[in-house]
């Protein structure tokens, strides 16, 4: 379920909560100004961070300053933000309206424009203590008594965005904010633990509108909160729909980047139907997963307790490019996750043509995708197995020519836990018709292959 929500100015936002809207945003008021065609080069630094309400590791109070600081010696243009509250003012155990805060925070160093979008809402006098499922109050703390802000006072938690560039919000705008609430039917059918995406767009100058989605997915814990992964991640995907235009989904997808087919929590086999669906998870182009850890206990420590849990993504469009990536160690323990910040730029020349492509025949060994502009293009293989479940194949992606079945262009990946995708680029033209193809192979046996015409 999709809510189409309208932008507020900032004085709205900084006075404290609306009542019947979920959205609150930071921004001058009308549509923005139409932002000039792209020329070539421009480029756009993204963070993704799961802040925890701001309350820094180990600590029991928000210190939203300090996520602000860190936020600030990143310098992204645009940020994207999971678990933060916007609870009544004066509720017992709340953290009061961190959007706001941020938004204060932040406006004097250039974010000038913000949405929060609340995927979770418990009415005051309904709350067991509990509170909403990504954690609304501080340790040890209920939600006994009167709530001092009236009958309509709630907690919420949810996603937010925050950018230097505006939104074109104008009213009955079609690209204005909106809110999808993501399924959770399997493990929490009716309960609290609710999930939700949050797409903005935004107008970045000398690049073009960039649609950007936030979305956080629950935990693996059990094979149920699986089943309700798989329902979010199509959910997501069904969204955002094709990817011909400038598109990033970030945040928090509880997902590592491999696991063992089989495990009853295994779902890093989600990947193959985000790839399917044409977005990049732009860290295995340019770094390997093994230092994109974002718990910050493991990063950097192969003998941490979870030295795989690369868990916080930034996917891309073909039409953008990566040219960097890292995990942001300003302040390691300012939250329970660690930052990631991805910088992009559109590719020159344009992409006038991509494909994905699962490969083998159940189509979760991994996959092949293609992007071709006017004068080359690349193509990518990644397979989705780490290094404790090799079992000595690999993905070949490859491209064909229409009637022929010699490749023109092949790469393969071996598929490690520690290693990145394998990309290769080339310059010339594709034959109209051309078609990707992404196989499973163990030495030269071909155990199954899947493929798709290249348009």
């Amino acid at each position: 379920m999709a809510r189409r929500l309208r932008q507020l100015p900032l004085l709205a936002l900084v006075l404290g909560v609306i009542p019947g809207l979920v959205l609150a945003g930071a921004a001058a008021a009308g549509p923005a100004a139409a932002a000039p065609a792209p020329s070539g080069g421009a480029g756009l630094r993204v963070m993704t961070w799961n802040i925890q309400y701001g309350v820094p590791l180990g600590g029991d109070e928000p210190d939203l300053e300090r996520v602000a600081a860190v936020i600030r010696s990143e310098d992204p243009d645009v940020v994207t933000l999971n678990e933060v509250h916007q609870d009544g003012d004066g509720l017992p155990g709340g953290h009061g309206d961190q959007p706001a805060e941020l938004a204060a925070l932040l406006a004097q160093h250039g974010y000038r424009y913000s949405y929060y979008a609340a995927t979770e809402t418990i009415p005051s006098g309904h709350d067991d203590g509990s509170g909403p499922g990504c954690g609304v109050h501080s340790p040890g703390e209920g939600t006994g008594g009167a709530a001092t802000s009236g009958p309509d006072a709630a907690y919420t938690c949810g996603n937010m965005v925050l950018s230097k560039y505006p939104f074109p919000t104008g009213p009955g705008h079609p690209d204005g904010p909106e809110h999808v609430t993501l399924p959770t039917d399997h493990a929490d059918p009716g309960g609290r633990d609710r999930r939700g995406m949050l797409g903005v767009t935004v107008r970045v100058p000398a690049l073009g509108d960039v649609r950007v989605f936030v979305t956080h997915h629950s935990a693996p814990a059990t094979q149920a909160h699986v089943e309700d992964q798989k329902a979010q991640v199509a959910t997501v995907l069904e969204h955002i729909g094709a990817v011909d235009d400038p598109t990033l989904l970030a945040g928090d997808f509880n997902m590592r980047p491999a696991d063992a087919a089989g495990v009853p929590t295994a779902n890093s086999l989600l990947q193959s139907r985000i790839a399917d669906a044409g977005l990049i998870d732009t860290w295995t182009r340019v770094a390997d997963s093994s230092d994109g850890v974002t718990v910050p206990g493991s990063h950097g420590r192969p003998d941490g307790d979870h030295p795989d849990r690369r868990i916080d993504y930034v996917y891309a469009s073909p039409n953008l490019t990566v040219r960097d990536a890292h995990v942001s160690l300003v302040d390691r323990e300012a939250a329970d996750h660690l930052a990631v910040v991805t910088d992009l730029q559109v590719r020159r020349p344009p992409v006038v043509a991509h494909a994905a492509v699962p490969a083998g025949t159940d189509g979760t060994e991994g996959w092949g995708q293609a992007a071709v502009g006017p004068g080359g293009g690349s193509l990518t293989a990644c397979k989705n197995a780490g290094t404790d479940t090799d079992d000595g194949t690999l993905v070949r992606a490859s491209l064909h020519r229409p009637g022929t079945d010699p490749a023109v262009r092949t790469v393969e990946d071996g598929g490690t836990s520690r290693d990145r995708c394998t990309t290769e680029h080339w310059h010339g033209r594709l034959t109209p018709g051309t078609t990707l193809r992404a196989c499973v192979v163990r030495g030269e046996e071909v155990l199954g292959c899947r493929e798709e015409r290249v348009g």
